[in-house]
């Protein structure tokens, strides 16, 4: 819960310094795990004011092509058959929005985009993006149903509450525990 951005830092596979996760003011993780080749492009942004649960898995790992004859990640610098460029596969950034709640034992897959407001049930795998104030859930993770309206929805994106100063949003607290729609 605390009120400043912070950061996680990493080492690439030649051992450079960089960054593996930013999670936004008041965010918070309660335990997950980061699945990733370690390069520097492979980055987990969190807003602020979201809630992760327990056992949560981000999946940022270099993604298997099945299309190929082989699905063996032949360019996974990792894999130590060829000598490999690191910057032939693919890297993939998952990116969460603000004000975004994610249940016990959700799976997020490399490259999705979790929108403002949204809502992951648990035990969910998320392998495509959601769209703002929407609740997922399942495997892989559906649209369930929105959180409010769409009129709404378009207010919430529009005041962007998470953005405000800090004791603006201390003084709104009473008025931010009542309907979204009078908000």
């Amino acid at each position: 819960f605390e009120p400043t951005i912070r950061e996680v830092r990493s080492k690439d596979i030649e051992g450079h310094d960089y960054n593996l996760l930013t999670v936004g003011r008041r965010s918070y993780i309660t335990s997950a795990e980061i699945a990733t080749v370690q390069e520097p492009f492979n980055h987990i942004l969190i807003g602020n004011y979201t809630a992760i649960a327990n056992d949560v898995s981000f999946d940022i790992l270099t993604q298997h092509d099945y299309t190929r004859p082989s699905i063996f990640p032949w360019s996974n610098p990792y894999s130590k058959i060829f000598d490999c460029d690191p910057g032939s596969y693919e890297r993939r950034q998952i990116i969460i929005g603000h004000d975004v709640w994610i249940g016990q034992g959700a799976v997020l897959m490399g490259g999705v985009r979790i929108g403002n407001g949204a809502v992951i049930a648990a035990n969910s795998v998320v392998i495509n993006d959601v769209e703002p104030y929407s609740i997922v859930g399942g495997n892989p993770a559906r649209h369930i149903k929105y959180r409010f309206d769409q009129q709404t929805i378009a207010a919430m994106q529009r005041i962007r509450w998470w953005d405000w100063p800090e004791e603006r949003i201390v003084d709104a607290k009473d008025w931010m525990q009542q309907n979204a729609a009078d908000f």
